[in-house]
């Protein structure tokens, strides 16, 4: 039996939505992520979709190209109860970002 299981994650960033096709209890395959956020003075609003995987319960996500404008990659273990500690690092895409970097290009990263 297939469930559609969502997992919505706060970083102090934006809300990152996981939404997939899960067998049983297990989270393992590929899930359609949504990672949006409103606008601030110091950037304005987004809305990314892009394609996660799970494979044995760890968890690799990628938006855009490698070091690219805009590119975030998300890494970490998805446990059994759905809980999860994840890693995101990425590239700036336009403008300043205010906590995360002043300028397009620069890098960053955070814990989810």
């Amino acid at each position: 039996m297939r469930t559609r299981i969502l997992v919505c994650l706060v970083t102090a960033f934006a809300p990152i939505m996981l939404w997939a096709q899960a067998t049983g209890s297990h989270f393992d395959g590929t899930w359609t992520t949504t990672m949006a956020c409103d606008a601030s003075e110091h950037m304005p609003a987004y809305q990314w979709t892009f394609q996660s995987r799970i494979a044995n319960g760890v968890l690799h996500a990628q938006h855009g190209e490698e070091h690219g404008p805009g590119y975030l990659v998300i890494d970490g273990t998805i446990n059994g109860d759905g809980s999860a500690k994840l890693h995101a690092k990425g590239t700036v895409q336009a403008g300043k970002a205010g906590l995360v970097t002043a300028m397009k290009g620069n890098k960053y990263y955070y814990n989810i």
